[in-house]
Order: C-alpha cells, then sequence, then structure tokens
C-alpha cells in the first residue's frame, strides 16, 4: 500500500527559501502524510552550516540536517526528505539511516553512497549529505549536488580531510550532462515509485522566513555552556558541553545526530561517570543511531574530556 506524502513542485529558489522548505517540512508530517519532499535548484552560491557547526561569517545560512559545513555553488541541486519515521519507505536498522533512505535519491540519479557524508559517481564525490531527526521520531534527511560545478565541504578543524581526501566533483565533470531540472524531475519520480510507493500531493505554500525559522547561522543563546575538548572523527569534529542553567549537555560539531543526543546521554550518565558507565552509553547512543560519524571511542572520549 503506498504512502501519503507532500512535495513541492521543482522549482528554482534563494537558498534561503530552499532551506526554509527543509525545516518546515518534518512539521507537515502526521499520522496520515507519512513522507515529505523538496527539490530545488539554488539560485544564489551558499556557505550552509551544518545543524550544530559553530556560527563564522554573518553571512552563513545554517540547515536542519547535521554534517559539515557546505559550500554550494549557484546551480546545486538540494533535495530534503522528510520521513514520520526512519523506516516508512524501506525497513531501516538503527545505524543504517542514510544508506537505506538514500536508495530512491541514488537510484535517481545513479549515483553510490559508500558511508559517511557523500555520494558518489564513478567513485568521485558529486554531493554532500546529511541527516537529523526531532524527539518524535522524525528523520530529515538533505542531500546537496553539484551539477555543474563541485558542492565543497569547509572543515571546522584545519587538520581535518573531509571526504576522506578526495576532491569534489560534479555531475557534468563525470560526464553527465542532464540539466538541474531534469535531475530533479528524475528524484521526484524515483521517491515517488521507491518501497510501497509515495502518492505525493503538491504543497502550493511557501514556509515563512521568521526568525525563529532555524536558519540564522547565530540563534539567540539561551545559555552559556562550558565546552569540552574538540574530539576528531570520521566526518569532523566534535565536541560535548555542559550548559551553565541546566544539568544537560549540548553538542557541537559535524556529526549527524538525534536532536534530543545531548538530553539523552545527560539522563544516561546522571547515576554516574565512571570510564566503564561511559563507554558502554557511548556504544548504545552509536548501536542505536543516535549520532552517526565518530566512533564509540570518540563520543566517549568527548565525554570523558568535558568532565575535567
Amino acid at each position: 500500500m503506498s504512502r501519503a506524502g507532500l512535495c513541492w513542485p521543482w522549482d528554482e529558489l534563494a537558498p534561503r527559501q530552499a532551506l526554509a522548505r527543509a525545516w518546515g517540512l518534518r512539521a507537515r508530517l502526521d499520522g496520515a502524510v507519512q513522507v515529505g519532499l523538496s527539490v530545488a535548484q539554488l539560485a544564489e552560491p551558499a556557505r550552509i552550516l551544518g545543524r550544530y557547526v559553530p556560527a563564522g561569517a554573518s553571512d552563513e545560512l545554517r540547515r536542519a540536517s547535521g554534517g559539515p559545513t557546505v559550500v554550494a555553488p549557484a546551480g546545486t541541486l538540494h533535495l530534503a526528505l522528510a520521513l514520520r519515521e526512519a523506516g516508512v519507505l524501506i525497513d531501516t536498522p538503527p545505524d543504517k539511516l542514510l544508506n537505506r533512505n538514500l536508495r530512491p535519491t541514488l537510484r535517481g540519479l545513479g549515483a553510490q553512497y559508500y558511508g559517511r557524508e557523500f555520494i558518489s559517481l564513478l567513485r568521485e564525490v558529486v554531493g554532500i549529505v546529511g541527516w537529523s531527526r526531532d524527539a518524535q521520531g522524525r528523520v530529515l534527511i538533505e542531500v546537496f549536488v553539484g551539477v555543474e560545478a563541485p558542492v565543497e565541504i569547509a572543515p571546522m578543524l584545519a587538520d581535518h580531510q573531509p571526504l576522506r581526501g578526495k576532491t569534489p566533483s560534479s555531475m557534468r565533470a563525470q560526464g553527465r550532462g542532464e540539466t538541474a531540472r531534469l535531475l530533479g524531475e528524475r528524484l521526484l519520480a524515483a521517491h515517488a515509485r521507491f518501497g510501497p510507493g509515495v502518492e505525493f500531493a503538491k504543497v502550493d505554500d511557501e514556509p515563512t522566513l521568521g526568525p525563529n525559522l532555524g536558519l540564522e547561522a547565530s540563534p539567540p543563546r539561551v545559555a552559556e555552556v562550558d565546552w569540552g575538548p574538540s574530539q576528531h572523527g570520521a566526518i569532523g569534529a566534535l565536541q560535548l558541553g555542559r550548559r551553565d542553567d541546566a544539568d544537560v549537555l549540548e553538542l557541537r560539531g559535524e556529526v549527524f545526530a538525534d536532536e534530543g543526543l545531548g538530553a539523552w546521554l545527560s539522563e544516561q550518565l546522571r547515576a554516574g561517570h565512571a570510564p566503564a558507565e561511559v563507554a558502554e552509553v557511548a556504544e548504545r547512543a552509536v548501536a542505536d543511531g543516535r549520532i552517526e560519524g565518530v566512533t564509540a571511542e570518540v563520543l566517549a572520549a568527548a565525554l570523558v574530556g568535558m568532565e575535567r
């Protein structure tokens, strides 16, 4: 039986508008509507922070999904996929969220995913991916595809080599001559046909670009955070810290993570921080798919470092 979904018609949008669709997409899902989709071409270049990356320049935007900072040229293809829960389209083990749910995107592009933060064509990097999950279990996946020019990553740490040291490429450089519009139409069709299928109803309104939407690179700070030392993961940096107004952990960095990970870690470690307990909690967080892009050992080191 096909799933009910919502999608915006293909369009060329300012980066701010495309990201706003992604920020508001999960809120449109309920018991009846289980899938949301937006595919658009970015009309202008943009520097787009991952959800947990600290702000730098004033002209940066922030996306709803985790991962590193994306430097997207004009013409970049942006896809946002919202799922009522990770297994709506296909049976998804906890630690295989991207592996399973990128499949319609890969089919539409003719690309491959070998793990981490990028997708490949002929083993060359042509797109950057990321995800986040809210407290209701709703998932958002974002994909940035270089059509005419590469999408690049600006790492937090100067000594970190993103993309396994690969130089980003583009669909055109790999011999694919399709326009962004044609690729976007293929992505919409691939998602409609995937798994049990999705019956998409068209969305004809746009999200309001208010100050609290989440797009701002530097949102209002609610509390000071005492940050621990930065740790290196496969995707990039991870830092944990404790808010000064509550016994709640915060995270920042280039990882993919549940939005409630800090609160979950705080609750799990409320009884104590002995090394064995910290290691067990970190292992559960990774095995349950609450965080991706670091090993359990790196997460445990971030927890221990924060307490020193």
